[in-house]
């Protein structure tokens, strides 16, 4: 099983690194803890969630998944073979009380052994910037777990912040911020005297310690103003993904002081923020500066061709992920599994096509030098250019 757990994760990660258009990971010196160690993360990316967190954690990971995902046969096989264990939500139960206790001896026990659990403490899966309130059942399993081995096990936390610029497109960014490991042990003493009140104590310690990872913002509103806050950013100073964090973080908080100390100024501000936008959007004449001109047409031909050969995996992509229909915080989901069905089949049948038709009219041919290798392994980067190529474009005197 762990031959099989490597071999999935050497399928699954470069397949990530594909799919979003960047990974950047902070705080890599956290992962060198040792010890029985629960994985956590926010979660707006529903099952990219979990798989983004497991992939960057070098150790072997077990999941606590809802247990709708084991309502089919198939569904209950998959799930529990690779790693998953099912714990209750209230919508899965339609109303009916939870029962946990079997799933949280699995997980009590497994973390015994030494094991790494990855949980996704706000439970449900909504496609937002902020932290959620967090449930308890983290801490009540650690905590209990601990107790069980008179608080001997080492047990700990490692919260993962996952930032996505915009989870519902297809090749979001992506920053994921390490943070400390935060130990069961200091609670010993008050879970002795009040499990209920150490529970939750670990509860808001972990709530704390998540939210500095993440952007904090209050609400739907303010995570639609983060676009434009960014871009106003990037305009005014040369950041790395990490620093562009930092700068934001720090205007949200601003924005919370605004809101309760001067909310005129509030007001002024985010209209006047919209508005620039609105205006740099629709100022597209600077775009074709003569100084620009040169690189827009040396750049045009390989951006062509890596439209022209990315388009159909791409559109179908989001056209199979649309069809579906599916709740939008599946939709990360829906659309990393669609490209992992498209483009294998796509970049296959165009490098036969490419060996059979187009090949044999180029003058290498006559030299018996096979072009169709030649041509596959430049799917991916000429796409990505292609990709870059019309950011660069919009993102011109601000446009975007």
């Amino acid at each position: 099983m762990r031959f099989i757990y490597l071999l999935l994760k050497l399928l699954v990660k470069p397949a990530l690194h594909l799919y979003h258009r960047s990974i950047t990971i902070t705080g890599k010196e956290h992962l060198r803890k040792k010890g029985p160690c629960i994985l956590v993360s926010n979660h707006p990316a529903t099952l990219l969630d979990p798989l983004n967190a497991a992939a960057i954690v070098p150790r072997q990971v077990h999941f606590l998944a809802n247990a709708g995902l084991f309502a089919s046969p198939f569904g209950k096989w998959f799930f529990s073979t690779f790693y998953c264990i099912p714990v209750q939500r209230r919508e899965d139960t339609g109303g009916k009380p939870l029962n946990n206790e079997q799933s949280f001896a699995a997980a009590r026990h497994f973390l015994a052994q030494g094991g790494c659990l990855f949980i996704a403490p706000e439970s449900t899966s909504l496609p937002t910037r902020h932290l959620r309130k967090i449930k308890t059942g983290l801490a009540r399993i650690g905590l209990a777990a601990e107790a069980e081995h008179d608080f001997q096990l080492g047990l700990f936390v490692l919260p993962i912040g996952l930032n996505y610029d915009n989870t519902r497109k297809f090749r979001p960014r992506l920053l994921a911020n390490i943070g400390e490991p935060i130990p069961f042990a200091p609670f010993q003493k008050m879970y002795e005297q009040d499990p209920r009140s150490a529970v939750r104590a670990f509860t808001d310690s972990l709530q704390q310690h998540m939210s500095k990872l993440l952007l904090n913002t209050k609400n739907e509103e303010e995570d639609k103003l983060i676009p434009f806050l960014q871009k106003k950013l990037k305009r005014e100073k040369q950041l790395d993904p990490y620093e562009l964090f930092l700068h934001t973080r720090a205007e949200v908080e601003k924005w919370h002081n605004w809101q309760q100390n001067e909310p005129e100024k509030w007001i002024a501000f985010r209209q006047k923020l919209v508005q620039q936008e609105q205006e740099k959007k629709t100022n597209l004449t600077k775009l074709f500066k003569l100084k620009k001109i040169a690189f827009l047409l040396l750049g045009s031909i390989p951006a062509l061709y890596g439209f022209l050969n990315n388009a159909l995996p791409v559109i179908t992509t989001c056209k199979l992920s649309d069809k579906l229909k599916p709740d939008p915080s599946y939709e990360p989901t829906f659309k990393f599994i669609s490209a992992l069905l498209a483009f294998p089949l796509f970049y296959t049948l165009q490098t036969l096509a490419f060996a059979k038709y187009l090949s044999p009219a180029f003058p290498l041919a006559n030299l018996n030098f096979p072009l169709w290798p030649l041509y596959l392994i430049s799917l991916i980067p000429s796409g990505i250019f292609y990709e870059r190529y019309r950011e660069w474009i919009l993102r011109i005197d601000g446009v975007r």
